[in-house]
């Protein structure tokens, strides 16, 4: 059995890694597990690689190109076909997160946070594209005609495996999910040499190093260091 602990000295990165895009293959190796697709209906079938629903899934967004305020109305939702060919409609709110055989999506209010990277602390992202709204583009029309804009918003978040918190991305939250090891917290707060810039990024890879996750064919376990 193949057997990996995720460690400070295998997934240290550079800063702009987590801007790159990346896939489910790259957060968890097929040498180390092979994913079943399918939709996970609590944090536990994450883990064990088992979903309850174990069906080839794709994504709906039912208001994609919605124009009035599409920050407001943005309903997902997965569809599959059961074993008898029906197909089956569920809300992303009624849902853990789904693998749709390309990238891992958590479920976070209502819409599908992307597994970027993995760690007792790991991060999710979610990309919104669409297009402006129609006052927006009113005010774009010139003498070439109506100019068609397509916003991007991208979030990330932090995701708490040991506490199964998620929390915006920022230095609050980090120190946040930090403080329930008071002695990391104090070394954290007492580091005046690491760039502010960076210092929650590289701090999360020491923390994962210490809470190290355990990866094999049986799924994901949490692994506490008696370091």
């Amino acid at each position: 059995m193949i057997r990996i602990l995720i460690t400070l000295s295998v997934i240290l990165i550079s800063a702009d890694s987590f801007s790159q895009r990346m896939r489910s293959k790259e957060v968890l190796p097929d040498s180390v597990i092979s994913l079943k697709q399918g939709v996970y209906m609590s944090l536990d079938e994450f883990l064990d690689n088992d979903p309850g629903i174990p069906y080839k899934v794709t994504l709906i967004n039912d208001t994609h190109d919605y124009i009035i305020h599409p920050e407001e109305k943005n309903d997902f939702f997965v569809s599959y076909y059961d074993i008898i060919g029906t197909r089956i409609i569920l809300n992303l709110n009624d849902i853990f997160g789904f693998y749709d055989g390309k990238s891992i999506f958590i479920s976070y209010e209502g819409k599908p946070y992307e597994l970027i990277y993995l760690g007792s602390i790991s991060i999710l992202r979610y990309e919104h594209r669409y297009k402006k709204n129609i006052v927006s583009q009113a005010a774009s029309i010139s003498a070439f005609g109506v100019t068609t804009t397509r916003i991007d918003k991208v979030i990330d978040v932090y995701f708490d495996l040991r506490s199964q918190e998620i929390l915006p991305r920022n230095k609050k939250n980090f120190e946040a999910l930090i403080t329930s090891d008071k002695d990391f917290y104090v070394k954290y707060r007492k580091d005046r040499k690491t760039s502010k810039s960076i210092k929650p990024m590289i701090y999360m890879l020491k923390y994962n190093e210490k809470y190290p996750l355990q990866i094999d064919q049986e799924g994901i376990k949490l692994f506490e260091s008696p370091n």
